[in-house]
């Protein structure tokens, strides 16, 4: 996806390639609240944003 925007956008496929490589290092938001959790934190929840390339996370701690 992010090749294809960045030939819309700027005209140019590779400006944007090391975007994707990029994001799939970060954990998934199931992991991340399973660390949230392991720490304490409830009423965790996520959501995804711009076809699920970012996400917000929110929990609670007590």
């Amino acid at each position: 996806m992010f090749p294809l925007l960045g030939r819309v956008v700027a005209r140019d496929r590779s400006s944007y390639t090391y975007l994707e490589s990029s994001t799939r290092a970060f954990e998934s938001p199931q992991r991340v609240a399973n660390l949230l959790s392991a720490l304490g934190f409830h009423d965790i929840g996520w959501t995804g944003k711009f076809f699920g390339t970012n996400v917000i996370l929110w929990a609670t701690k007590p």
